[in-house]
């Protein structure tokens, strides 16, 4: 790539496209509100308005991950001490990770922190 995205720049991706989404369709609104005879205005605001209604409906935190990870940056930087115990901990002893997956606060400062 000529200029790669930075991973503080990765956070605002969506709420970037989101906000182009919305500009798009309100600008096709206002068009047809001065143009009323002009119908092609509104030809992309069925596409525009599903395509909010899907980015709605992701999960940020996996949305982040999936573009760090087309970006060449760890998908969850968190997730690299769940990692590397798993990397150095033989096949048959990951009863502590399962153990304490019913709690969220303890996998989080056992393996991540």
């Amino acid at each position: 790539s000529v200029c790669p995205l930075e991973e503080v720049e990765l956070e605002v991706v969506m709420p970037l496209i989101a906000a182009r989404c919305c500009t798009s369709v309100v600008m096709g609104c206002y068009s047809h509100h001065l143009y009323p005879e002009n119908d092609y205005i509104l030809a992309s605001q069925e596409v525009g308005w599903n395509l909010i209604g899907h980015l709605t409906q992701l999960n940020p935190a996996f949305v982040s991950c999936v573009l760090r990870e087309a970006c060449g940056f760890v998908s969850c930087p968190r997730s690299t001490g769940v990692f590397s115990y798993l990397q150095s901990t033989p096949p048959t002893d990951y009863s502590p990770i399962v153990d304490c997956l019913n709690n969220a606060d303890q996998l989080h400062q056992m393996y991540v922190d």
